[in-house]
């Protein structure tokens, strides 16, 4: 399961999760063009930020749901 751009949405507006920690996904990495590069680059980053925000907001609920009960 995982969240989907509405129920994020809903988490910004609610201010669990504030505007500045999402960020939205450029398309190059240093202008490379070679997918399996610009991925290499960019996955150990955004599983670092993943990491963190589960860590900070694991206990908070949204409905019935925590962010615990979301599998990475």
């Amino acid at each position: 399961m995982s969240l989907s751009g509405m129920a994020i949405r809903r988490l910004i507006t609610k201010g669990v999760i504030p505007m500045c920690q999402v960020a939205p996904l450029s398309t190059s990495a240093e202008g490379s063009t070679n997918l399996k590069e610009v991925l290499g680059k960019k996955i150990p980053a955004h599983n670092a930020k993943v990491k963190s925000f589960r860590s900070e907001h694991a206990s908070t609920v949204v409905q019935n749901v925590t962010i615990d009960m979301v599998s990475p």
